[in-house]
């Protein structure tokens, strides 16, 4: 029933925009269209392990839209793209045209004095050769081969009370992930379903105290037909010992229910306990300290992570790092960090960020997913600028028999001004896979193009 559901959402996002779209019309909407034209060659576009000894030869054609309508109190943004490819191929040795990607999204935001209502939806296609390093990407998210990757999302969030002495937290999301015209058995249809719920209330002017409850299923298509249901009701806390320092922790009871097929027998095993979140943040005049405690139950037993952080405002940009320890019944103790850099000066622009974080995936793997992300922008004048940026994204199974997986892209380009409209790019780009027991996949492409936006 999810899943029927969740194949409309392409038409769903267009039919849903309009009524809303007409409602803030009156305000006038600000509305962008973006070309980007490439022509580009490279030694291996199906990022293929035995690569063709031809170079494809291809023009790109990224069209993409976005429509904001706003009002003070509410706002309405629809966005939408595509990316088509074609030219010469050498995988298969002639002319051809792809559809490369293709994505929708709708988001819609109001808010009055004390309540605030959200919605957001999205679709996007894309091929399963290209990187896409969402936030919490699994094992099959880099996965390379034939076919593509679909993913749906809706959700709804409502907040009622805000500034007040009571208030309600009210949260649901549905997504899914498919796969079409795939060959490996690791990557398998899956869908989500969870909602969230909290009660506040202000019982003096220093402490909140929340009642919480939650609700998570999971679903998927492999080999065992797991399902797995999480369930949560607990207290939250919320207390400023003093103007600098307060207090943030939630004691649940927490009870993760999963079912399996294992050798033609469906089967449930269930692990409850109580689950909880404890941290300290202390303000300091150029950013905070923080400390945090989580214990958590999980479909393997419980997780244990005790982490320390620092953020700083600097001069010339920001500085945010944590490190952490955690540990599982299942595995040793890991190590798990986070940084995030920007530094910013007149010409240069430097970002970076680095994520490594410990979980139990949905068929009961310990792993370690890391995510690498570095940028660097140097304006040569005011009409031209380098551009370098990378991606790394690495989920390492600590489970015995797991296969670990790595992408990696490296862009290199030059951007100049041709006119107030235009801009030409030429580049570079090397990308990188890897997976256990199985050869590296690698190509190289370089490329020059225009791009020209149009608003109104």
């Amino acid at each position: 029933m999810l899943r029927s559901r969740l194949v409309l959402a392409p038409a769903l996002l267009a039919v849903g925009a309009w009524p809303l779209a007409q409602a803030l019309a009156q305000t006038g909407p600000a509305i962008t269209f973006k070309l980007d034209q490439t022509f580009r060659a490279t030694d291996n576009y199906s990022f293929a392990a035995n690569p063709p000894s031809d170079t494809t030869v291809y023009s790109r054609t990224n069209l993409s839209f976005s429509s904001v309508y706003g009002t003070p109190a509410q706002s309405l943004t629809f966005s939408g793209g595509v990316t088509i490819d074609a030219g010469y191929f050498a995988d298969s040795d002639g002319t051809d045209t792809n559809i490369d990607s293709q994505n929708l999204g709708l988001s819609y935001f109001r808010e009055s004095s004390s309540t605030q209502l959200t919605f957001d939806a999205s679709y996007r296609r894309v091929q399963l050769t290209q990187l896409v390093q969402g936030a919490t990407f699994d094992a099959a998210d880099l996965l390379i081969d034939s076919g593509d990757r679909i993913n749906y999302a809706i959700g709804m969030g409502l907040l009622t009370g805000v500034g007040g002495p009571f208030g309600i937290s009210l949260n649901a999301r549905a997504s899914a992930r498919d796969f079409t015209g795939t060959s490996d058995p690791s990557l398998y249809d899956s869908d989500t379903v969870s909602m969230d719920a909290a009660a506040r209330f202000s019982v003096t002017p220093t402490a909140d105290i929340s009642l919480l409850a939650g609700y998570k299923e999971y679903n998927d298509e492999d080999v065992t037909d797991t399902e797995q249901i999480d369930t949560y009701a607990g207290l939250g806390v919320v207390y400023d010992i003093s103007p600098a320092l307060q207090f943030n922790g939630d004691l649940r009871q927490k009870e993760v229910e999963t079912t399996e097929t294992l050798g033609g027998v469906r089967s449930t095993r269930k692990r409850d306990g109580v689950s909880s979140n404890l941290g300290l943040t202390l303000q300091r005049p150029n950013g905070t300290i923080s400390a945090s405690y989580a214990t958590d139950v999980t479909s393997t037993g419980r997780r244990d992570t005790v982490s320390v952080g620092r953020s700083l405002q600097l001069p010339r940009g920001a500085l945010s790092a944590s490190l952490g320890v955690t540990e599982s019944d299942t595995t040793s103790s890991q190590t798990v960090a986070n940084l995030t850099y920007s530094y910013q000066r007149p010409a240069a622009t430097f970002r970076a960020s680095v994520s490594q974080s410990a979980l139990t995936d949905n068929n009961d793997n310990e792993a370690l997913r890391t995510r690498v992300s570095v940028g660097y922008n140097y304006l040569i004048n005011n009409t031209s600028a380098l551009d370098a940026s990378l991606a790394v994204a690495d989920y390492n199974v600590l489970t015995s028999g797991g296969t670990d997986t790595q992408r990696a892209d490296l862009t290199l380009s030059y951007r100049r001004n041709l006119t107030a409209d235009w801009d030409l790019t030429t580049g570079y780009t090397y990308s990188l896979a890897t997976k256990t027991s199985a050869s590296d996949r690698e190509s190289n492409t370089i490329f020059v193009g225009f791009a020209r936006s149009f608003s109104f």
